[in-house]
């Protein structure tokens, strides 16, 4: 109808991939070879709706499979292998790694106010991500890549835009997250309920932007911003706290 969108769609993946690699060097402590096969084969599918309730006011919802290619790790001198047997692991194992793939579900209003001076956006969204490929950082030195089981997130995005006046403009969004890891994932130290690296619950934007018409061909300008983010870690262990910031611009 004139109110009322559906939107549907898909895509088919089929693909190969051939590896060789060949490592040398003196500080490589010799020389080392791999090789490497992967395929893979599947569908994406994507569904959505919207209703425009009035010109002022939209609504939508939308449900989406994403997909990413596997690939494969550096080959790894003999070495690693208490590193690999201590994560009870191989070299087999992490020679290479297969797709990861996620579940997307999101719904969301975006709307108008004040004659179209304000501008309010908002979303929920709710992603299932299974067989994450999430690189692991060994002793040795070498940092392989395998899959390391299922992640949920959810959380909340919102935006706000305002004409103060016809030179003055304010800005204001925010993010609130809450992913973890869904079962135990040994290969990368994870446990359940774990949240994931570079993963933070908070970012927060705020601005103001002022320009003032000087002439027909010119206007002096002024914007400032500031943006917060919440503390992550660089691993499901922990190891490294990545500290929360605040930068002004």
């Amino acid at each position: 109808t004139d109110e009322l969108q559906l939107i549907a769609g898909g895509r088919y993946y089929h693909y190969k991939q051939k590896f060789f690699q060949d490592f040398g060097g003196l500080l490589n402590f010799g020389q080392f070879t791999g090789s490497q096969k992967t395929k893979e084969s599947g569908f994406n599918p994507k569904f959505g709706v919207s209703y425009q309730a009035n010109p002022d006011l939209l609504l939508y919802a939308n449900v989406a499979k994403g997909f990413r290619l596997g690939g494969i790790s550096n080959v790894l001198p003999s070495f690693c292998d208490g590193d690999l047997t201590a994560l009870g692991l191989t070299r087999s194992d992490v020679a290479s790694y297969g797709p990861d793939s996620l579940w997307s579900y999101e719904g969301g209003v975006k709307s108008t106010h004040m004659g179209g001076r304000l501008t309010a956006n908002g979303a929920v969204y709710y992603t299932e991500w299974n067989d994450i490929q999430t690189p692991i950082n060994l002793a040795c030195g070498y940092i392989p890549t395998t899959n390391a089981g299922k992640l949920r997130s959810y959380g909340f995005e919102g935006e706000l835009r305002f004409a103060a006046t016809d030179n003055l403009n304010l800005v204001a969004s925010f993010a609130v997250n809450d992913s973890a890891l869904v079962g135990n994932a040994p290969a990368v130290g994870g446990l359940d309920g774990d949240r994931p690296p570079y993963a933070v619950k908070f970012k927060g934007v705020a601005g103001i932007d002022y320009k003032q018409p000087v002439s027909d061909d010119m206007a002096l300008g002024f914007n400032m911003t500031g943006k917060y983010q919440s503390k992550a870690y660089d691993s499901f262990t922990r190891d490294n706290v990545l500290f929360s910031q605040f930068v002004a611009n």
